[in-house]
């Protein structure tokens, strides 16, 4: 269960970046 949500952190950070980039691709 733990590595399975230390997993899915990671995803959802990366997801997050990924969003964050695109928004500051589109300001830009």
């Amino acid at each position: 269960l733990y590595a399975q949500r230390l997993v899915a952190r990671k995803h959802y950070d990366m997801d997050n970046a990924k969003k964050l980039a695109l928004e500051l691709a589109g300001l830009a």
